[in-house]
């Protein structure tokens, strides 16, 4: 896991769960739902998502 402070607030980035298990990915995506901004990268060969949440900003 990585936390990066961005203009907007915080980011996390995590590894992308391998496999394609509908109970874990069920569970990533209700996390990334509840993100402000979310997104994908491949840049390192390793699949990861990211969840950013705003500052200030209510649920």
């Amino acid at each position: 896991m990585q936390l990066l402070a961005t203009e907007r607030g915080i980011r996390m980035h995590v590894a992308a769960p391998p496999g394609l298990s509908v109970a874990t990915w069920r569970a990533v995506i209700e996390v990334l739902r509840g993100a402000d901004v979310w997104g994908s990268t491949d840049t390192t060969g390793t699949p990861k998502i990211w969840a950013e949440v705003e500052d200030g900003q209510q649920p």
